[in-house]
């Protein structure tokens, strides 16, 4: 299901085997299935910057364990309203990060917990260049959920650790972004088990 700001089509956007997001204005792709339990989150996606309207190198962001506690039987039951603006998603329970964001000078990891106000605080914050987007490359994302460890990995380098008594248990995933051109070449996810 696509969240934007502007007019998007999700069948418009696989293209040759990817899912292109090519938008001028902020958007949210969300995966159609709450996962749950624990699981491993991987794709491999490119921020494409070679000269068209909306190539550039910045928020390549991601939500999981998206959940709404006003509407905790319908995710998406407030999705015209949410319609793709930033600050509209304050209001979930979820886990987020901001992958070169601020024009590329900033990745940060959130923890969002369901109130609009005030702005959702940053647990961790980079600026330097290991940690933001190389244009044009195609990147690795991992996260792991399992048993209270949140754990997101980079192009195999652990950006973010963070272990909670109650973390969020189940939700959904999204794609996020802000005018921006990224292809995404994969997405999977595992249920992962303690041996």
């Amino acid at each position: 299901l696509v969240e934007a700001e502007e007019q998007l089509n999700l069948q418009d956007m696989l293209v040759d085997g990817n899912m292109e997001i090519d938008v001028s204005k902020g958007a949210t792709v969300w995966h159609k299935n709450k996962l749950g339990g624990n699981v491993l989150i991987e794709y491999e996606a490119t921020v494409v910057d070679e000269g068209g309207e909306n190539d550039r190198s910045s928020d390549f962001n991601c939500f999981w364990m998206a959940s709404d506690p006003n509407n905790p039987e319908d995710f998406f039951a407030n999705s015209d309203w949410r319609g793709g603006i930033f600050w509209n998603y304050y209001i979930l329970n979820l886990y987020y990060v901001g992958l070169g964001g601020h024009d590329n000078t900033k990745t940060r990891f959130r923890k969002y917990n369901g109130s609009a106000d005030p702005q959702p605080k940053v647990i961790r914050e980079y600026s330097q260049t290991p940690y933001l987007i190389e244009a044009n490359k195609k990147n690795k994302v991992q996260i792991i959920h399992f048993d209270g460890l949140i754990q997101y990995f980079f192009n195999g380098i652990k950006l973010f650790e963070l272990e909670e008594e109650k973390p969020y248990s189940e939700g959904y995933f999204g794609f996020r972004t802000v005018n921006n051109h990224m292809r995404i070449h994969s997405f999977k996810v595992f249920s992962l088990k303690a041996k």
